[in-house]
């Protein structure tokens, strides 16, 4: 029997709570599906596509967030990613990546991701080398532009 604290936002939850409810939260229609609590279903999201492997659920969770905010970044983000790595849709992934760098042109992840992206659906290594740079140039610190751009000069 869950408490009424098992039914805060997922926010609020500490981790083996959220590993524990996010089955139940997924079938639980009426819940997940109306939530509005971005924050929440965005670390549902995570977990559940980091931690649990649930790539489906993960990108149900996301894609309901974008319902709320079509540019939520951490939502485009991820679907990205799901769809990118296992879903194999490459060209929605562009236009998730794409929605992000509509409103900030200088977001690393999002060239980031983008580059890798068109290496593999495309084999274009000189727009993503140029991608890679950008984003190092907006976020020096991004390690994944970095090992992608060292990996091209390989």
């Amino acid at each position: 029997c869950r408490t009424s604290e098992s039914r805060q936002p997922f926010f609020f939850m500490p981790a083996p709570l959220i590993d524990e409810l996010a089955g139940e939260f997924l079938s639980d229609t009426a819940s997940w599906r109306t939530s509005t609590d971005l924050l929440g279903l965005s670390k549902l999201g995570s977990h559940l596509k980091n931690v649990i492997k649930d790539f489906d659920g993960a990108e149900a969770v996301f894609r309901r967030c974008l319902e709320i905010d079509p540019y939520l970044p951490v939502a485009l983000l991820n679907l990205g990613s799901i769809l990118t790595n296992a879903k194999l849709n490459y060209k929605e992934a562009e236009a998730m990546y794409r929605r992000v760098l509509a409103r900030d042109p200088n977001h690393a992840y999002a060239l980031t991701n983008l580059g890798s992206l068109l290496i593999l659906s495309r084999g274009d290594t000189a727009a993503a080398e140029d991608l890679f740079r950008l984003a190092l140039r907006s976020d020096p610190n991004c390690a994944a532009a970095q090992a992608n751009l060292d990996t091209l000069d390989r």
